[in-house]
């Protein structure tokens, strides 16, 4: 953007806090497109802001390190930062920073898989925007908390959150933030089986992002994209859509994101063209990640794909070690969404080893455990409430894709708190 070209050329002849702060805001644009270059700002910033015992500029370095850290899948690394940032909030009662820190946290203890604490801080940075009136920040929390009750199977409520986070954003003029919000809806649509009109949110959603060059973003959706097009059985446009994934994410060194795209790409390898040794590469390399990262939630998919692989190859036991694993995570994280495929895998595997009457048990639990996620009325709830907020909007429709004035000057730290798309792999 001008903004970022501007700041880029006077960064040369800046010094002291005024360079501290010219640096934070160029980490903090960098988070959507090169994260190497946003730490390396980052810390210089943090060197200068430590030397002046600048502490703005320290709490704001702070932040944009989480933020590195976190899109590196280093979630207890980024947990300290975002706990140094809350203790020097503390100290001068800054509300609408304490509230950003406290959203922070939450979405750290999210990615690990710790509910509890996830959702205290998500309440308590709630209570803190409904305080201070922040249109811009209550839409950013009522996408996070509307991706942790989406998580968590209530799809009604979590398309509530995501009808509110369009509301607000588009209050605060906050694209970035309506064009999350479009994706998550997108999310709810493809749990339902809505697979059109999934598509429909997700092409809005990376029409809008593309405009804002948000290449974590764009990465996202095309993972959801690719994901909607495997469930339409269009392999071709789900291998494309990936595969673009995949390339952004390595440019982007976002390593949760490569996780995902490379499980969705071990996914079409193994159900579409068949080639086993591939899609074990794929879905191993995928593992590797998540685990090493603690991302427990997105492990539990790829689990499950590799007791599929194993089943097909006849390795019956390895196949029932890796769905033996997911259930206990599933299970441990209150994760009820993910159970039906781990009982459907389990059910395949048994029926392979010809053990028909665990077979069957596995079918019941998972016809049992479908029937709760998606009743009728549930459903039936859903898309009455989503095409009352399509009527509602589609007037602002024109102005919802082609409001780019916010990719001038999206450059505040503000504008790079993350508003995630869940990737759904």
């Amino acid at each position: 953007s001008l903004q970022v070209d501007s700041l880029e050329q006077i960064l040369p002849d800046a010094v002291n806090e005024n360079r501290a702060d010219i640096l934070n805001s160029l980490a903090a644009y960098y988070l959507q497109n090169d994260i190497p270059r946003s730490r390396k700002y980052s810390q210089e910033a943090l060197n200068i802001s430590e030397k002046k015992n600048y502490r703005k500029g320290i709490a704001n370095s702070y932040t944009n390190l989480g933020h590195c850290l976190e899109y590196e899948g280093k979630y207890q690394d980024a947990l300290s930062y975002y706990r140094k940032v809350l203790e020097l909030i503390n100290e001068k009662n800054d509300l609408s920073g304490k509230q950003t820190a406290l959203l922070d946290i939450a979405n750290i203890y999210k990615s690990m898989g710790d509910y509890f604490w996830a959702k205290k801080y998500y309440d308590d940075a709630l209570k803190i925007a409904k305080g201070i009136g922040d249109d811009k920040s209550l839409g950013t929390l009522w996408n996070q908390i509307g991706n942790f009750h989406l998580d968590h199977g209530d799809y009604l409520t979590a398309t509530e959150c995501f009808i509110k986070a369009v509301d607000y954003c588009e209050k605060a003029g906050f694209n970035r933030g309506k064009a999350y919000a479009a994706g998550n809806l997108g999310i709810i649509s493809y749990t339902q089986k809505n697979n059109n009109k999934a598509k429909e949110y997700f092409l809005l959603c990376l029409e809008m992002l593309r405009t804002l060059k948000d290449l974590q973003g764009i990465t996202s959706i095309l993972n959801n994209l690719g994901g909607v097009c495997l469930q339409m059985k269009d392999f071709e446009n789900a291998l494309k859509y990936f595969n673009e994934a995949l390339e952004l994410s390595q440019k982007t060194k976002s390593v949760k994101i490569e996780a995902a795209t490379c499980h969705n790409i071990g996914k079409v390898y193994f159900e579409y063209e068949k080639k086993l040794p591939e899609a074990l590469k794929y879905l191993e390399r995928s593992l590797q990640i998540k685990q090493k990262t603690g991302d427990q939630r997105s492990s539990v998919f790829t689990l499950v794909a590799l007791a599929a692989v194993q089943q097909q190859l006849g390795n019956f036991d390895k196949s029932l070690a890796y769905l033996d694993q997911a259930d206990s995570i599933s299970v441990k994280l209150e994760l009820k969404p993910m159970l039906p495929s781990i009982y459907k895998q389990y059910g395949e595997t048994f029926s392979a080893m010809e053990n028909y009457k665990k077979a069957y048990q596995y079918e019941q639990k998972n016809s049992e455990i479908q029937d709760s996620l998606s009743g009728e009325e549930n459903m039936k709830n859903i898309a009455e409430m989503q095409v009352k907020f399509e009527t509602a909007k589609k007037e602002k429709e024109i102005e919802l894709l082609n409001k780019d004035k916010e990719a001038q000057g999206a450059i505040t730290a503000e504008e790079s708190r993350k508003q995630r798309i869940i990737i759904w792999s």
